[in-house]
C-alpha cells in the first residue's frame, strides 16, 4: 500500500502547477513512507519465534527480557476469545514461582499468600498471524493440551462476524 502511495506522491511532485510548499510536503511524506516500508520489510525478514508449542509445554518469547515457559501440567485452561477484529488464544496456567530475585516486595507478599503459586496468562493474538497459521496454532494447542494434560479446560468462542 505504501509503495502505491509513494508512486502517486512522486507523480504529483513532477507536476509543474504545484506550489513549492506542496512539493516539499510530498517529499517529506515520501521519505516517511520509505522509512516505514523499510521497517516493515526488516521485521518480516527477522522471522523471530514468538511462541513455541511442543510436547513439553508452551514457551512465550514475545518479551525479550523475560521468557515464560508453562509445562502442560501447569496449564489450566486454553480458550479462544473474540477480540474486536480478530480471535485470540488465551492460555492460563498456575505454577510454582522460581525467580524471586526479580520480584518486587508486593509480588513477594502476594506469592506467600497464594502458597508460592504464580498465575500466568499467555495471549496469542490472531492479528499477528495469517488465518491458516492461526488455525494451526489453535489446533496444536488443543492437540497438546488433550494429549499431555487431559484435564485442561478447552473453550472456543465463535463470532459470526469474523467468520472464523
Amino acid at each position: 500500500m505504501n509503495l502505491i502511495l509513494i508512486g502517486i506522491c512522486g507523480c504529483f511532485m513532477t507536476m509543474e502547477a504545484m506550489s513549492i510548499w506542496l512539493k516539499l510536503f510530498l517529499g517529506v511524506m515520501i521519505v516517511f513512507m520509505i522509512i516505514m516500508e523499510g521497517k516493515v520489510i526488516c521485521r518480516l525478514k527477522e522471522k523471530k519465534i514468538l511462541y513455541r508449542l511442543d510436547q513439553k509445554g508452551i514457551t512465550d518469547y514475545t518479551d525479550p527480557e523475560k521468557t515464560i515457559y508453562l509445562d502442560w501440567k501447569d496449564v489450566g485452561k486454553v480458550e479462544t476469545v473474540v477480540n474486536n477484529t480478530s480471535l485470540q488464544i488465551g492460555i492460563m496456567g498456575i505454577k510454582v514461582s522460581e525467580d524471586k530475585n526479580r520480584m518486587g516486595e508486593i509480588l513477594k507478599r502476594n506469592l506467600s499468600a497464594n502458597g508460592n503459586m504464580s498465575f500466568y496468562h499467555i495471549v496469542i493474538d490472531g492479528f499477528q498471524f495469517r488465518k491458516k497459521v492461526f488455525r494451526e496454532i489453535i489446533h496444536q494447542c488443543r492437540y497438546f493440551a488433550v494429549k499431555y494434560h487431559p484435564s485442561v479446560v478447552i473453550t472456543e468462542s465463535n463470532d459470526p462476524f469474523l467468520k472464523r
